[in-house]
């Protein structure tokens, strides 16, 4: 690294604890760059992700370092800035070994990187170098230049160059100029001879880039036989090949019997794609504008041919606004009606088709991407006039023109305004705020939907003030459990109107509209209790003589004595055993019959008159201590 320049470098080893212990020994390496030294990181499949990718992170963010693993970095790391690939170890899996030289023969210009080293260590036998080629490690090596050759068809070809017809290497120089060797000078030419043999009179390397290129050709054959043409795109990896082909051919260094089979194709070495692609695009605007009429073409529109003509003139559109069309093409295409900025188009055309509009139909609600015969994008305008008057950028006499014609400015507030109207209607009649989901007045306003819509706001954050006070004084609620407590208290109110019952009802009692006001009064009992009732609930209850307290019961014992004995019914005293067991032996009780439930126990009907007596003892003139006597 230090002789080459290198930054950054990954290592590969076979064990984890080799490649740690390596990692650690990077201290020892100084920068050519700035003469500290180089930082260096390890991962392993140990590691768990998160801890993974903070060693990356910290690799790829430094100006240098040194990155050592096993395996786990084949592939699944982007850091283009890597120029160095160290083998410490005999891989044997050519697929990892081409996916590890790709890591350093990316090019990233970004950073200013322009050369990728691999580094592969070979074992020497000093008295006989000659033998380095037959070790494992030598087949790693061959392994990373064949996978250079699969990447750079430079170096493939500089390999197939290097071959004699008889399988004798010639011409050697290109690539050895390539390769750096490092050995004692004593053996590093017989070491250099040795490489040159082993390298370069391997069967197979012309087969091997020959096999890649008739792979494919095969594709493009396939291709050609399904479509009739070879007019590929650039951006498609077929495309890519074949613009490759297409420079060499121009460059001279395209084979001779590759060329003959790509022109039986229709290949053209000298043809200007993006001219004739250009054209080919223009024919069918053309097309469409004949039959037409107009220019006006929808996006995504594709022609019978199957052109996709809407995308081909967002591409122009995209030219123009990048400066990047030539005046000719864009005088051919302004010439048939394109317009490079739609939303641009002259205002007074857009007022005129709207009174065109209104004079047929009568109105001027233009339906959801309306386009007038002509071509016109009618809806889009009108849209648009409502953007910009929203951002008050809309000139006022242009405003004056569109309100003479009817136009809304702001329909959204317009329609908030209606649907209120007929849902607080609603409410004020019934006394509540509770629609069905699928309820739909007769002018098509939906309440359900209009308040749920104006809860989200309100939980958002988004909703008005102004529209929040009017829906409040409208009886709308925005929380959905504040409405059903209110109608729960309504139903309570309207039971003790009709009824004439006292307030504090027991738990099973049901309203005439099917509430259960009974159980819900004891969960509002409950709710106190455990302190969550708020204030203004606790005294809306109590306004209308709901007992939650015992002080609230003394307060109101005195002035209402029908709550007094409401008190009496529903919180029974405690009562001793010894009053209990002498009412019974009094003998005063005998066995009640109730409908319902039976024979009623001579206990229960004692417990019953003791608690009488200590509530209301001087109704009943009984007193403590003293019992009744039978007969």
């Amino acid at each position: 690294m230090t002789e080459v320049g290198a930054r950054k470098a990954i290592s590969y080893h076979d064990r984890v604890k080799t490649a740690g212990a390596f990692a650690a020994l990077t201290s020892a390496i100084p920068s050519v760059h700035t003469g500290k030294p180089i930082p260096g990181f390890h991962v392993n499949g140990t590691m768990t992700v998160k801890e993974r990718d903070a060693v990356l992170k910290g690799f790829r963010h430094a100006p240098e370092g040194i990155a050592t693993n096993v395996s786990c970095l084949a592939e699944g790391i982007d850091v283009p800035e890597v120029d160095f690939v160290a083998f410490m170890a005999a891989h044997r899996n050519p697929i990892d070994i081409a996916q590890m030289c790709g890591r350093v023969l990316r090019l990233s210009p970004e950073t200013g990187k322009e050369y990728g080293y691999i580094f592969v260590p070979v074992y020497l036998d000093l008295a006989a170098p000659e033998n380095a080629t037959a070790g494992a490690e030598f087949a790693d090596a061959l392994d990373a230049i064949h996978a250079m050759a699969a990447l750079d068809d430079a170096v493939a070809e500089a390999l197939i160059q290097s071959q004699g017809p008889d399988g004798t290497p010639r011409n050697t120089e290109t690539l050895m100029s390539k390769i750096r060797l490092y050995a004692p000078p004593e053996i590093l030419q017989r070491l250099r001879a040795a490489i040159e043999v082993r390298v370069f009179s391997r069967h197979g390397v012309g087969e091997l880039h020959d096999a890649r290129w008739n792979e494919t050709f095969q594709e493009l054959k396939d291709y050609h036989c399904e479509h009739g043409h070879i007019d590929l795109a650039n951006i498609t990896t077929l495309g890519a090949w074949l613009k490759r082909q297409r420079v060499k051919a121009q460059q001279g260094t395209l084979r001779a019997d590759r060329l003959q089979r790509l022109m039986e194709l229709g290949f053209v070495p000298n043809r200007d794609v993006y001219s004739e692609a250009w054209e080919s695009g223009f024919r069918e605007y053309r097309q469409f504008w004949l039959e037409n009429g107009h220019g006006q073409v929808p996006q995504g529109y594709v022609t019978k041919s199957g052109y996709h003509l809407g995308q081909w003139l967002g591409a122009q559109r995209d030219k123009v606004r990048k400066k990047k069309l030539t005046a000719d093409r864009l005088a051919r295409l302004a010439a048939i009606g394109f317009v490079a900025a739609p939303f641009l188009i002259d205002w007074e055309q857009g007022r005129c088709e709207l009174e065109k509009f209104r004079a047929e139909n009568g109105h001027v609600d233009v339906p959801y991407q309306y386009v007038v015969p002509g071509g016109f994008r009618l809806w889009q305008w009108v849209h648009v006039q409502r953007s910009v008057y929203r951002k008050g950028k809309l000139k006022r006499d242009r405003l004056a023109k569109l309100l003479a014609l009817g136009v809304e400015m702001n329909p959204l507030a317009n329609e908030w305004e209606r649907a209120f109207g007929v849902t607080a209607a609603l409410v004020r009649d019934q006394g509540h705020a509770k629609f069905q989901r699928d309820f739909a007045t007769a002018d098509g306003v939906r309440p359900w939907v209009f308040i749920q819509e104006q809860r989200k706001q309100f939980t958002r954050g988004t909703l008005p003030p102004e529209r929040l006070a009017r829906l409040t004084a409208a009886g709308i609620p925005m929380n959905a459990l504040d409405d059903k407590w209110e109608r729960k208290l309504r139903a309570l109110e309207h039971h003790v109107q009709e009824t004439g019952d006292d307030p504090n009802v027991s738990q099973g009692v049901i309203a005439a509209d099917g509430t259960q006001i009974g159980a819900w009064l004891n969960t509002q009992r409950d709710r106190f209790r455990q302190g969550l009732l708020s204030e203004s609930r606790l005294s809306r209850l109590e306004a209308i003589g709901v007992f939650l307290d015992f002080k609230a019961r003394d307060r109101r014992t005195s002035a209402c004595p029908a709550s007094a004995r409401s008190i009496a019914r529903s919180e029974t005293p405690s009562i001793s055993r010894s009053i209990i067991a002498r009412l019974e032996a009094s003998a005063c009780f005998p066995p009640q019959h109730n409908p319902v439930h039976g024979d009623v126990h001579p206990s229960r009907q004692a417990r019953r008159y003791a608690t009488c007596c200590t509530v209301f003892p001087e109704q009943i003139g009984w007193h403590t201590g003293v019992i009744p006597r039978k007969g």
